[in-house]
Formats: C-alpha cells, structure tokens, sequence
C-alpha cells in the first residue's frame, strides 16, 4: 500500500521517462488528478486520460510523457518537498523562481492545488508538495 501517492506518481513519471516510455499508469485520487492538472496546464506533461483495468477493474489515469526533440525527458528533476512526516509550508513572500524561470513548484493552498506562479498571483501560500523542472 502507498501513503505518500505524490511521491509515487513523480517516482512512475520519474522511471519512465528514464526508460523512454511514451505514456505512463498511475493509480488515481482526486488529490493525484489535480497535481497531473497543474502538469498539463504548465506543459510538462501531454495527456491525462481515465481508464480502467480490464482483469482488476481499478481505475488509473494514462498520462502522456512529454520530450524534447532531441530525445532527452522535459523533466528533468522532480522533487518531493512535503512528505508524510515533515510538512513544508511557504508564504507568499518566499515563493522564488525555480531553473530560472523554466521550472515550477506544485502547492497545495486554501483555493486547491496550484503551481507557484498562480498562488503568486493570487497572494497565498501553502503546503509545497514537488518541484518539477
């Protein structure tokens, strides 16, 4: 059983890009597809599709890798901040640019789950739970 499902959807993201997979199963929550959302809306990743499996009947998302023409994985590091036993929050004022500007850092606030620049723009801060660039 998995208690930290954001770890482990970067650590199946993280893999199969490694292995050049085009597309990747994650088991599926509310919390997950929201996290995958923020992914899409920021281009890391293509797709998010529900599916269900066919021997078990559990339902996972299908998310669509993203790569750069050269063959290399668009994410290059993804980082678990917030974990079960040690909880990082930051406030507006300590939200800073992650790679210069090209990556972001996922945040779980009081209005849902966001990347940095949209709890920037809306002046809150929250729970950072990755860093993806």
């Amino acid at each position: 059983m998995v208690t930290d499902t954001v770890a482990d959807v970067l650590t199946r993201i993280r893999n199969a890009q490694l292995a050049g997979h085009k597309s990747v199963r994650v088991p599926t929550s509310r919390m997950v597809r929201r996290f995958l959302d923020v992914l899409v809306a920021e281009g890391f990743i293509d797709t998010i599709s529900d599916a269900v499996d066919s021997e078990t009947g559990f339902s996972f998302l299908d998310v669509g890798l993203r790569y750069l023409q050269d063959g290399r994985p668009l994410i290059a590091t993804c980082t678990r901040v917030s974990k079960p036993g040690r909880r990082v929050y930051c406030g507006t004022d300590s939200l800073k640019q992650k790679k210069s500007g090209l990556g972001i850092a996922v945040i779980s606030t009081s209005k849902g789950i966001m990347s940095d620049r949209q709890a920037k723009r809306y002046g809150i801060g929250g729970e950072v739970l990755a860093i993806i660039g």
